[in-house]
């Protein structure tokens, strides 16, 4: 009892050494507001998409029959920004605010449909994937509206109990029952995967079939991955280690 005890304590603390160094680890020195770092973000995105000649979802470049995007993703973002009456109304439906970087990436790069996988989900009026996991890439969202999602909120999230098992062990799961928290899918890879934000905590999540895992501490991290080559799609049984 008393080793089992000590567990539970060491857990906690990791948690919370976890959280401190996540809202507050920034290098000493560093003189960047909150307010800098998604526009600096957002700028770097940018850049990226410039350089790649490609600014849609990097599993539709070369898409036959072609998406009707609103813009040309091999010349701008597909979507145009999004306003905010359209953040408005989507944190009405959630329930909750958006959190400051990814209302920056609808505001000031467009209203989803670029990045990893099959993109950004966006918000009301933006880019939509498949609410069907028997037809769940976008493009079909898009070409069939019975079947269009935006940004949702679903039942999702990591319990705080499992939160240091898992960021001491990348790649690992839970599989849980539904929890209620403040998560949203952020992107649909297809096959019923997807990349969840956690707007409460700031952790991204991969998702399959009832069964989380941690992809990254924030979505900062997550976007970096994306652009320094070294984001994968999230793996689970068969690939991954269940906790």
């Amino acid at each position: 009892m008393a080793g089992r005890m000590e567990e539970k304590r060491s857990d906690v603390s990791d948690c919370a050494d976890w959280r401190t160094m996540l809202l507050f680890g920034r290098q000493a020195g560093v003189h960047e507001t909150e307010s800098d770092r998604p526009v600096d973000l957002c700028e770097r995105i940018r850049a990226y998409c410039a350089r790649s000649g490609w600014y849609g979802p990097d599993m539709l470049i070369g898409l036959h029959p072609p998406v009707p995007w609103p813009r040309n993703p091999m010349r701008d973002f597909p979507y145009p920004p999004a306003t905010d009456d359209q953040i408005a109304l989507t944190e009405q439906e959630l329930g909750f605010a958006l959190p400051p970087l990814l209302r920056a990436l609808y505001q000031q790069l467009g209203n989803g449909g670029f990045g990893p996988g099959n993109g950004v989900i966006g918000v009301s009026g933006g880019y939509v994937a498949c609410s069907s996991p028997e037809h769940d890439f976008a493009y079909e969202g898009i070409q069939n509206p019975t079947l269009a999602m935006t940004l949702s909120r679903n039942r999702w999230r990591i319990p705080t109990r499992d939160l240091a098992r898992l960021l001491r062990h990348p790649g690992a799961y839970v599989s849980e029952v539904p929890q209620p928290g403040m998560t949203v899918s952020l992107i649909q890879w297809g096959c019923n995967v997807y990349t969840l934000l956690d707007c409460d905590s700031g952790l991204v999540y991969g998702y399959f079939e009832r069964m989380l895992q941690v992809s990254a501490t924030s979505l900062d991290e997550w976007l970096e991955g994306r652009m320094a080559g070294t984001l994968d799609q999230p793996s689970f049984p068969g690939e991954a280690e269940q906790m």
